[in-house]
């Protein structure tokens, strides 16, 4: 029995899916820079795709420290830049099948977006903000983790006091 036309129209695009350790190439400076740090390891990631409404996200491991800072590098840049980031980004940090701290680069605006019947469509329209956003956030975060040098201090994120 052939399926109906529509059915194969909706299938046509869509590849099998990819190794673990490939990387999509619209995320992969910001794996790079991520991982460039030394104080970054990725474990997973993705760009965001149209076909299968994704939203993007990068996967890592990393220190509570170094997550932090970048936290916070995101939400000062939110609330401090006049060039906005786009959609809200966060970090959130998750246990993973071995019981480790390991943490999520995410925007829970597309998450949201990922779970809507126009979503396919939603998708198409935000895949050049989703792109712009992605450099923005490779910027943000090799500032965040202060690199020198080639050497990662490890940054301050505790509440500043004031006296």
């Amino acid at each position: 029995m052939k399926c109906p036309q529509f059915l194969r129209f909706l299938s046509a695009g869509r590849a099998s899916p990819k190794a673990y350790d490939e990387i999509d190439a619209g995320i992969k400076p910001l794996v790079d820079a991520m991982n460039a740090t030394g104080s970054i390891t990725t474990i997973a990631s993705c760009q965001g795709h149209v076909a299968y409404s994704k939203p993007p996200y990068v996967y890592f491991k990393a220190t509570p420290a170094v997550s932090g800072a970048i936290e916070r590098s995101l939400r000062e840049w939110q609330i401090e830049s006049t060039s906005s980031i786009g959609q809200y980004w966060r970090v959130k940090g998750l246990f993973n099948e071995n019981f480790e701290l390991v943490f999520l680069l995410h925007s829970p605006f597309y998450d949201e977006r990922a779970l809507s019947l126009f979503a396919p469509v939603e998708f198409l329209f935000y895949q050049r903000k989703i792109a712009k956003e992605l450099e923005l956030l490779e910027k943000l975060i090799e500032k965040a983790t202060l690199l020198k040098s080639g050497e990662y201090f490890e940054p301050d994120v505790r509440a500043k006091t004031t006296k």
